[in-house]
């Protein structure tokens, strides 16, 4: 069974944005699985354009998930593989910089990963092994 939950964001201000992903969290009955995991957030890179373009996901949703999973033990990065940028680690740099999501990794003091530079081993979901 698929369980979805939407709850109402008026603005991307650090408070409304953690707010509402809690909320969303507790309606799916995840706030029990965010303790002492590893969890990777994927924010979707497809452009360098600023936050308020809404072209990738927005660096204070990643903000907020990054710091509820870090409030629940969890050891957190961040990390994704654009397809124009992911194998040049220089365009890799900047698209994530133009975004907002290194700024991010950075005020969590969490990894933050290119895929095609981390090593490659076969992953089973369900046991959180990535």
């Amino acid at each position: 069974m698929s369980i979805v939950s939407i709850v109402k964001c008026r603005d991307y201000t650090p408070k409304e944005v953690q707010a509402a992903l809690r909320e969303a969290i507790g309606l799916a009955g995840l706030d029990g699985h965010l303790r002492d995991r590893k969890v990777l957030l994927k924010p979707n890179l497809l452009s360098a354009r600023k936050p308020e373009d809404a072209v990738t996901t927005h660096p204070e949703v990643i903000r907020a998930l990054g710091t509820i999973a870090a409030d629940g033990g969890c050891a957190v990065s961040v990390g994704d593989s654009p397809p124009f940028a992911g194998r040049n680690p220089e365009k890799y740099a900047r698209l994530c910089e133009v975004t907002g999501i290194a700024q991010v990794a950075r005020s969590l003091d969490v990894p933050l990963v290119r895929f095609e530079s981390a090593s490659k081993s076969i992953a089973n979901a369900r046991e959180g092994i990535y």
